[in-house]
């Protein structure tokens, strides 16, 4: 069974509250159990119930960042096929909620199949400037 936790980012504050209770009428606690503030708006952050290669818990929000593999068999022209282009080709997205097949994902595919192979490297609250120059999924 997957674990339900959740992490607010405070925009008024900006800063990020882990491992946060929510209470029957929508409050937010801190671990300590303190409310954390009454403004609005909190963005509340959903552990996805996965974790990268490092151990860490990858929630809604985060950037993933993983490496693949862009070589593909061309002609090399003297009538041979050979593997050509880049070996690692560095990729970034962020973890989202997509409505339409119940799931986060990255990449445009549920966020399992690269979790395992992916790192976080942030959030888009505290730091937007890393999904900035690299092409929209």
């Amino acid at each position: 069974m997957r674990e339900i936790k959740f992490e607010v980012w405070d925009p008024n504050t900006e800063r990020m509250y882990k491992n946060i209770g929510i209470d029957k009428i929508g409050h937010y606690n801190d671990p300590y159990g303190d409310p954390i503030t009454e403004q609005e708006p909190l963005v509340i952050r959903q552990y996805t119930g996965l974790k990268d290669k490092n151990g860490n818990e990858i929630c809604e929000g985060d950037i993933l960042r993983h490496y693949s593999d862009a070589r593909m068999y061309l002609p090399d022209g003297s009538g041979y096929w050979s593997l050509q282009g880049d070996p690692k080709v560095e990729e970034r997205d962020a973890v989202k909620w997509n409505e339409e097949y119940g799931w986060m994902e990255a990449w445009g595919q549920a966020v399992w199949i690269n979790a395992g192979r992916s790192d976080i490297i942030g959030n888009i609250y505290e730091h937007p400037h890393l999904l900035e120059g690299r092409d929209e999924a």
